[in-house]
């Protein structure tokens, strides 16, 4: 990378960028890109994508658990939700560092009836003395 090509003056900062492509010659705005890619581009191996097995399975959807009880384990998730009918999946956020809840997860019920029948029932319910949220799930 030629250094002495790099912007950083007010207007480039402004627009979000330190990179311009006003002053490369015309060759080099033809195809090949020389700038380095900082968040997931070309050279650092494309956007950031998850496992396969992050998203619902087919035929299962998936609910947002949100102002949990930081001691809520996935059994405990699992148990509060048999009521409403059968559940694929249970998932807790966990801090990486201190691998301590965060205080929400995700729980896959199997079928559209199943989940709005759980958003209805449990949404506003206490569990371990918190007042649990329970919506349907935003895709990232």
């Amino acid at each position: 990378m030629n250094w002495d090509r790099v912007r950083t003056d007010a207007r480039a900062k402004r627009h979000g960028s330190v990179f311009s492509n006003q002053d490369r010659p015309p060759e080099r705005l033809a195809g090949i890109d020389d700038s380095p890619r900082l968040f997931g581009g070309a050279r650092n191996g494309g956007p950031r994508k998850l496992p396969n097995s992050f998203g619902p399975t087919s035929g299962s959807e998936k609910l947002y658990i949100g102002n949990l009880p930081f001691e809520t384990t996935e059994e405990d998730l699992k148990a509060f939700f048999a009521e409403v009918g059968p559940v694929d999946r249970v998932t807790i956020v966990k801090d990486k560092f201190t691998n301590r809840s965060r205080g929400f997860g995700f729980v896959e019920i199997n079928g559209k009836a199943a989940a709005r029948r759980a958003i209805e029932t449990l949404n506003g319910r206490s569990l371990g003395g918190r007042s649990v949220k329970v919506n349907v799930a935003k895709p990232r």
